[in-house]
C-alpha cells in the first residue's frame, strides 16, 4: 500500500465473507524491474508513454525514469488523460520531453514529424530555454480516421470470461457537462458518433481474424441518437448474432426506450449497466434525474429479463449518509444489482474547482476510489464503508434469491 494510503488499514479489514469489500492493494501488470528488462533489450529513439489517471501517475513517471536511465537520448512523449493536470510535474522531471493534450492519435505523428520544430505543433507542451511552452489548442480529431486492429495484441489476454473480446468506442466526446466529470476536458474535439459501416468494418476484421466472441461498446452515449443505435442494432443482429453484447461502462437510461431495450436484447447483451450517479444533488453534478422515467426503464428491462446493474456515485459534496440510503432504498425497491461508488476529485473538473479548498489537503495518490479520500462531519469513512458493506449484503440477497435476476 503506498505510504500516503496508510489511514486506510483503520477501515478496511481482510475478510473473507461473500459481501467482502476491498482491503489490500495490487500492482498489476509486470514490475519496474521487468519492464526495465524489457526495455533493456532494444533500444528505440522515441517512447510514448499513457498517462491515464493522476493517482498512478508515479508509475508512469518512473517508466520515463528507467527510459532515460538506459537510453539518455531518448525522446519520452506523455499524453493521456492525467497530461492536463500534470504536465508541469511531468516536464520539469527532465524526463520527459513533450506533453500531448487531448487525442493523441493524430498530435503524436505531427510530434514526430517536427521533433525540430514543435512550436508549429498543436495541443502540446514542451520546454524550451528552460521554459515551459503551451501551444495553441486545436480539434484535430476525426473519429472517422481511426481503425482499431489487435494485430500487435495477443487476444487471449483481452477476454470478458472465457470469451476473446473486442473493446470499442461508437463516439467520442459528450453532448453533457456533467460537473464532476473529465470527459469534455480531455476531448479537444467535441462530441462526435463514428459512421456505422466504419465501426462494423472494424467489427468485421477482429473477429474473422482474431476470433472474437464479445463485443464490448465502451461509450455511455451509444444510444444518444435512437435512430443511430437501431440501425446499429439491427446490423448486429443480422451479420453477429451470436457476438455477445456488453455496454461495460454503462449507459445513459435518458437515452433509452423500449424500442432500443428491446434490439439491444435481440442483439445479445444480457447485462444492461446503468449511470444512475445520484437523485438529489442534480444541481451540484449538472445532470438530471427523472425517477418516472428511470422506474420505466428498469420495468421495461426486468421484463425483457436483462440481468441489471445500477452504479451511483457516494461522497460528493453536500451528499450525507440519509442521502446515500435514499438512493439505495430506492434501488433496492427497484430489485437491481446496486453499485456503489465512492466519490473522488479530479483537477481541472466544475466540482473540484468549486470546492477546492476542500481538496487541497489530498494528495494526487488519493484520487481514487478506494482511497476514501473526501469526508466531512456529515459523511465519514466509517459511513462511506458501512454503506459499501449495506450494498453488498444486499446483491448477496437478491443473487440467492428464488427468483433473483440481479447478478450475471
Amino acid at each position: 500500500m503506498p505510504d500516503e494510503l496508510n489511514y486506510l488499514t483503520e477501515y478496511y479489514k481482510k475478510d473473507f465473507g461473500q459481501n467482502k469489500i476491498f482491503y489490500d492493494y495490487f500492482h498489476f501488470g509486470q514490475t519496474f524491474t521487468e519492464i526495465e528488462a524489457v526495455l533493456k533489450k532494444e533500444k528505440f529513439d522515441i517512447y510514448g508513454i499513457s498517462s491515464n489517471f493522476t493517482a498512478y501517475y508515479e508509475q508512469s513517471f518512473k517508466i520515463a525514469e528507467i527510459i532515460k536511465k538506459i537510453n539518455k537520448h531518448a525522446f519520452i512523449i506523455i499524453g493521456g488523460n492525467n497530461s492536463r493536470i500534470m504536465y508541469e510535474y511531468f516536464l520539469k522531471s527532465g524526463f520527459v520531453d513533450v506533453v500531448v493534450f487531448g487525442e493523441g492519435e493524430f498530435t503524436l505523428l505531427k510530434v514526430i514529424e517536427n521533433l525540430n520544430n514543435l512550436s508549429i505543433v498543436e495541443n502540446i507542451a514542451f520546454t524550451k530555454n528552460n521554459k515551459i511552452t503551451i501551444n495553441h489548442f486545436n480539434k484535430n480529431f476525426d473519429i472517422n480516421k481511426t481503425t482499431i486492429r489487435l494485430d500487435k495484441i495477443n487476444p487471449e489476454n483481452y477476454k470478458i470470461g472465457k470469451f476473446r473480446s473486442l473493446s470499442i468506442i461508437t463516439t467520442k466526446g459528450c453532448p453533457y457537462h456533467c460537473s464532476y466529470c473529465t470527459a469534455n476536458i480531455n476531448c479537444l474535439s467535441s462530441f462526435q458518433q463514428k459512421e456505422i459501416q466504419l465501426v462494423f468494418n472494424d467489427i468485421d476484421y477482429n473477429v474473422k481474424k482474431h476470433q472474437i466472441n464479445a463485443l464490448n461498446i465502451e461509450d455511455e452515449n451509444f444510444s444518444y441518437n435512437h435512430n443511430y443505435a437501431l440501425d446499429f442494432l439491427k446490423k448486429k443482429i443480422k451479420f453477429y448474432p451470436d457476438l455477445y453484447l456488453y455496454f461495460m461502462n454503462g449507459l445513459h437510461y435518458t437515452n433509452l426506450n423500449e424500442d432500443i431495450l428491446y434490439y439491444l436484447k435481440k442483439a445479445n447483451l444480457n447485462n444492461l449497466n446503468l449511470a444512475l450517479v445520484d437523485i438529489e444533488n442534480t444541481k451540484l453534478i449538472s445532470r438530471s434525474f427523472n425517477q418516472k422515467k428511470f422506474a420505466q426503464i428498469i420495468k421495461k428491462a426486468k421484463e425483457l429479463n436483462f440481468l441489471i446493474t445500477v452504479y451511483f456515485i457516494a461522497g460528493l459534496p453536500g451528499q450525507n449518509k440519509k442521502n446515500i440510503l435514499d438512493m439505495i432504498r430506492f434501488l433496492k425497491e427497484l430489485n437491481v444489482v446496486i453499485g456503489m461508488s465512492i466519490y473522488y476529485p479530479i483537477p481541472l473538473t466544475k466540482l473540484y474547482q468549486k470546492y477546492q479548498n476542500e481538496f487541497k489537503s489530498l494528495s494526487f495518490t488519493q484520487m481514487r476510489s478506494t482511497a476514501l479520500p473526501y469526508e466531512t462531519s456529515e459523511l465519514t469513512r466509517y459511513d462511506l464503508v458501512e454503506l459499501l458493506y449495506y450494498t453488498r449484503a444486499i446483491n448477496l440477497s437478491i443473487s440467492l434469491a428464488p427468483t433473483g435476476r440481479g447478478l450475471g
